[in-house]
């Protein structure tokens, strides 16, 4: 897999062959040119991270910082690779553990995200308890972003609240979905 733009554009990551369905370059092209004006100096928070390349990108396009984390030990090795390759270690923070668990873990020191991505295992309703525990624990910086990818047919609530839908497109099999936070 490649990083499709910014300063790393064009630098290969490994991506983990257990179970990691990554983003296509299309898809990630759509998504990093929707959100090319807030990436830069913004902190990020990649969950489902499975090879680290949503985190990787937003750097590449300007972030500040990113946190990664999965629950797969494999996935986590491979990322720990990547941000070694990428020279990332101080823009980077990776944890071993389940994402929607974790977001306790970072409401409890605080953290906010300017950008959060959800690239959950498709089919599994993991994109809705993720909002779910993303508002309840209020770790969306004010006016921040939620971009999630979920399989076409998964059902997504629409009743998110103080976020608002502002992008939605369907890539083949997987659907583009960009939240605003409205506080």
């Amino acid at each position: 897999m490649r990083i499709v733009q910014g300063r790393f554009k064009g630098r290969n990551i490994k991506v983990s062959d257990k179970g990691v369905r990554p983003v296509s370059d299309r898809v990630k092209e759509a998504c990093f040119s929707v959100l090319r004006d807030i990436l830069p100096n913004a902190i990020v928070f990649d969950m489902f991270s499975g090879s680290g390349a949503l985190a990787f990108e937003s750097i590449s396009a300007g972030a500040k910082s990113a946190v990664l984390t999965d629950n797969s030990k494999n996935s986590v090795d491979v990322i720990r690779k990547n941000i070694k390759t990428l020279g990332l270690e101080t823009n980077t923070e990776l944890y071993l553990f389940d994402a929607i668990l974790f977001i306790e873990k970072l409401a409890a020191k605080k953290a906010r995200f300017d950008i959060i991505f959800i690239d959950p295992p498709y089919s599994k309703g993991l994109v809705n308890k993720a909002l779910q525990a993303i508002m309840r624990y209020d770790i969306l910086a004010p006016f921040g972003y939620i971009v999630c990818f979920a399989y076409a047919k998964d059902e997504i609530s629409a009743d998110i609240q103080n976020v608002s839908l502002v992008y939605e497109k369907l890539y083949g099999q997987t659907r583009f979905l960009v939240y605003n936070n409205l506080k």
